[in-house]
């Protein structure tokens, strides 16, 4: 979760930018760009889900840069927003 670009986990890996993603795609049969953001995904889900953290730490948390971007991204992605996934699992007083 600290690497933040496909650009960053090349360099990590040692290979250039088209081989790492040449690479990524045969091994993952994805885009390290779409990879990236599933897991992200998951874990922003499973965040807002499964704790009782304010909504707005989390957003922080993620580099959303306030709490209206990780609504934003709630819609887009979960079809919802963080306050009803959240109601939804039970962990709203």
């Amino acid at each position: 979760m600290k690497v933040k670009t496909a650009k960053e986990l090349a360099k990590l890996s040692h290979y250039s930018i088209s081989g790492f993603e040449k690479e990524f795609k045969n091994i993952f049969g994805d885009s390290p760009y779409h990879w990236m953001l599933e897991k992200k995904s998951r874990k922003i889900y499973s965040e807002i889900k499964n704790t009782n953290k304010p909504l707005k730490n989390i957003a922080e948390e993620f580099g959303f840069v306030n709490l209206s971007q990780l609504c934003d991204f709630s819609r887009r992605h979960f079809k919802t927003s963080p306050g009803k996934i959240r109601k939804n699992a039970g962990n709203v007083d």
